[in-house]
């Protein structure tokens, strides 16, 4: 075997292990950036995983491949932006006809994946010692983050990734240069035989490991929370507060303070009416607190929604009755935390309406009004789950006036037709009747403390509302636009807090017309006291604000950060609504279901005809997708036909401009190499001619010894002379010095006739 074909096999496997470390390389890379966006996002990055990096992975190949196309024409490290260029051109295309996908994300990250790990200065270094700080960032995310740990296939792609590099580059470490170590391709074996083995249903029971870590923090948390009380300035009821809230610089924590437990999934489902696919939004609650047992919310509902003629299937676009469990964590508060809408609880196995009540973790001394509800304080309530955001309630409430209180007998049936629940789980008639004779409190309409400057803004904001309601959307949208930060001031007076008329007018009038950053302690109040001088009731709660991930768990956990204050207004005929003005946190519209009515008021001849266009313009869809993707495939095509094209013609030209204005010296130099190809073409056609003829000949093929000379063994013997001349002249412009080392044109011109007439003889 000629020494010229082990070199190409040695290039061709370091090509191979190069190759081979980038691609892996690149795998982990995206697999530990996705792991990190889902850890960040807390379950709301919903991206198809498994599909997004093979799309990653087959256009991060195909560009590799078209590079060692290029390679052939080209030799110059511009070839790997070239190889990238119809991966971007393929990107633009996709992205204008079809819009954002999880493709065109794919061709992105493959296209900015390559680039880096091309150009990513210091490579050796890198592929030398990153691959330990992937490993650490995994076990981290295992272990600390609890990610990893789904069986994706992803999972599976990773682990064989950081293994074989994690291997390959101990052993760099470890053995001396000098030593041989097993070559890549060994441990590119064991990728293999780990792809292959099958992987159980279930992962590594690494629970003991986490149960010990779990109990040691407990033990010190146990350790502060029985502190809690003893110690003046509790740290346990930092996030959950009372209305003494003041809005001063707060400091954030997320320590566990509820445990939810619902029968729902934790998102709703809807069908996007644009292109027909089914979505998911994750399901939001809010949670507050001391509000006590008012239940005239439920008297206005039922009476606006009667009114309105709505039934079961109507209802069931914006509401539905929902079960939740509530335990207390780490919280010290005499209040009682349920979700928004509640119809009834019990705890301590206790009806929220019974006369006597039994309170899990209350301390024995205390009395039944004084009690802390400590860890393990359990509640379960049944709530009504409504969709503040669905247009086919809030059109309800623009039409209040017709709206007349129903009987508690009219009420029951209604409620029992709308949700199949019974009124009298939740009120009694007597109950009822007292919730009807309910009049508006004088303090939510207490507007002590304010000045001109806040009503003239009142004013100003609701000017074009006709309606309360639209005027608490305008106030609303209007303090949604003010910057959110903790780092914040509270009022002018420094005990003004949220218990007061007046500690919340002047903390809006600082927040509204000074600092005009705070957050959800600073919206409440601003909103309530705009609403109050609007001459509609307001009120501020607090509570806690819960996003649920997308994913099913067993519990969820609601931690200090959570915690929030929000306003309530009250509506004419409809009752108390929550309001969002903070702008950190999703209004009622963009929180909605999105669910829809099938058909809603299109009468059958109608439907039937939409029914004939939908499908018409499917089948006209399909034709324009396949007549897209060909134009997209074509014009990916041509444009890779294009560039090499452009390659091999570039550098035929630039190799004729290049000897065009070369001297008489290096246009000897730079024949004489053409000569050198152009007889080592002929060896290798003459060796593969005896080689089919069965011809043993082992002086075929040019053993490249550095000799200009061994080439004439395989010239032709009537140009062989003229060769060796040619020969000589190159070593003259390369070895001779002085005067001696000038070619002269002529001599120059000799050469040059000489390589034509190889190339007619061949």
């Amino acid at each position: 075997m000629s020494l010229k074909n082990i070199l190409c096999r040695e290039k061709v496997l370091r090509v191979f292990v190069d190759e081979t470390q980038c691609f892996l390389y690149a795998l982990a890379i995206l697999i530990l950036g996705l792991e990190l966006i889902c850890y960040f996002q807390k379950d709301s990055f919903t991206i198809q995983r498994d599909f997004f990096v093979a799309c990653v992975c087959g256009f991060y190949l195909f560009s590799c491949a078209l590079e060692y196309v290029f390679r052939i024409f080209l030799k110059n490290r511009a070839v790997s932006l070239l190889s990238l260029l119809p991966g971007v051109l393929l990107f633009i295309l996709l992205n204008v006809i079809f819009g954002p996908s999880v493709i065109t994300y794919g061709l992105l990250a493959s296209v900015i994946l390559r680039l880096f790990l091309c150009y990513v200065p210091g490579r050796k270094k890198l592929f030398t010692f990153a691959c330990f700080g992937f490993d650490v960032m995994a076990l981290l995310l295992r272990f600390v983050g609890h990610m990893l740990v789904e069986n994706h296939s992803t999972d599976k792609a990773l682990f064989i990734s950081l293994v074989v590099l994690s291997l390959y580059s101990l052993q760099k470490l470890i053995f001396d240069q000098k030593k041989e170590g097993f070559p890549f391709h060994f441990f590119i074996l064991i990728a293999v035989i780990l792809a292959f083995l099958p992987v159980g249903e279930k992962p590594i029971d690494w629970s003991f490991v986490e149960d010990f870590a779990r109990r040691v923090s407990a033990a010190s948390e146990n350790a502060l929370y029985s502190l809690d009380g003893i110690l003046p300035g509790g740290s346990y009821s930092t996030g959950y507060s009372s209305f003494s809230v003041k809005g001063g610089k707060l400091k954030k924590s997320s320590k566990p303070q509820l445990l939810l437990s619902i029968t729902d999934y934790p998102y709703h489902t809807y069908v996007d009416g644009d292109s027909g696919v089914k979505k998911m939004v994750k399901k939001t609650i809010y949670l507050p607190g001391s509000k006590g047992e008012d239940k005239s919310w439920l008297c206005n509902y039922l009476s606006l929604l009667f009114a309105n003629g709505v039934d079961s299937e109507r209802a069931a676009l914006f509401s539905k009755v929902s079960k939740m469990d509530v335990e207390y964590v780490y919280l010290n508060t005499k209040d009682e935390i349920l979700p928004e809408g509640c119809l009834y609880y019990t705890c301590g196995g206790k009806s929220s309406s019974g006369d006597e009540i039994s309170y899990e973790g209350k301390s024995e001394d205390s009395t039944e009004e004084d009690a802390l509800h400590k860890k393990g304080f359990s509640l379960s309530a049944v709530y009504l789950d409504i969709d503040y955001g669905s247009p086919y309630l809030t059109e309800l409430f623009e039409h209040t006036e017709s709206v007349s209180m129903l009987s508690y007998g009219e009420a029951s049936s209604y409620m029992e037709a709308l949700y199949g629940l019974s009124l009298s789980d939740v009120l009694s008639k007597d109950e009822y009747d007292e919730a009807l004779k309910q009049e508006i409190a004088e303090s939510d309409l207490d507007t002590t403390g304010t000045n001109e400057k806040e009503m003239e803004l009142a004013t100003e904001i609701t000017v074009d509302a006709k309606s309360d309601y639209e005027k608490c959307l305008a106030v609303e949208s209007y303090l949604r636009q003010f910057s959110y930060s903790t780092n914040a001031l509270g009022g002018y007076q420094s005990d003004s807090s949220l218990a007061s008329a007046s500690g919340m007018a002047d903390i809006a009038d600082r927040f509204l017309f000074e600092t005009k950053e705070g957050y959800c302690v600073h919206y409440t109040a601003a909103m309530v006291t705009l609403l109050r001088l609007n001459h509609i009731p307001a009120r501020p709660v607090m509570g806690y604000h819960y996003d649920f991930p997308y994913k099913v768990q067993k519990d969820y956990t609601v931690t200090s950060d959570c915690a929030h204050a929000w306003p309530e207004a009250y509506i004419e005929n409809v009752g108390w609504v929550t309001f969002e003005p903070t702008g950190a946190y999703p209004s009622a519209a963009f929180r909605s279901w999105k669910k829809s009515a099938v058909g809603d008021a299109i009468s059958l001849e109608t439907k039937e005809a939409e029914v004939e266009e939908v499908e018409s313009t499917k089948s006209t869809d399909k034709k324009t997708v396949g007549l897209h993707i060909l134009t997209i495939v074509g014009i990916v095509l041509g444009s890779i036909v294009l560039l090499i094209a452009l390659i091999v013609f570039g550098t035929i030209f630039f190799r004729k401009l290049r000897y065009h204005f070369a001297d008489d010296s290096q246009r000897v130099k730079m024949d004489v190499e053409q000569i050198k190809k152009i007889l080592v073409k002929h060896s290798m056609v003459e060796q593969k001619t005896m080689k089919n003829l069965s011809i043993n000949n082992s002086s075929t093929g040019i053993n490249d010894r550095g000799l200009l000379y061994d080439y004439l063994l395989y010239a032709p013997i009537e140009e062989r002379d003229s060769l060796k001349k040619a020969f000589d002249l190159y070593y003259k412009s390369v070895y001779a010095t002085g005067s001696a080392a000038s070619i002269t044109a002529e001599e120059a011109l000799f050469v040059r006739e000489v390589y034509e007439r190889q190339l007619k003889l061949r």
